[in-house]
């Protein structure tokens, strides 16, 4: 079986509404780009934790299986 690569070009395309100006997007004050980044940090503490205590129950149900 052969697989052959997809090519790229450099090339972007914007879809363009007829009689609208294109939207530049606003950017980030510094504030909003703090709170951005303690929602992304708290949201990966959350997943570290559930994967802690996944893991955890997942050990202790592995040795408590040994045992018996």
């Amino acid at each position: 079986m052969r697989v052959d690569g997809v090519s790229h070009s450099n090339t972007v395309l914007y879809p363009q509404i007829d009689g609208q100006k294109k939207q530049v997007p606003e950017a980030l004050g510094k504030d909003q780009v703090l709170q951005l980044l303690n929602y992304m940090l708290y949201q990966q503490n959350g997943l570290a934790m559930k994967l802690v205590r996944i893991a955890t129950e997942n050990y202790v149900s592995a040795q408590f299986d040994m045992t018996a």
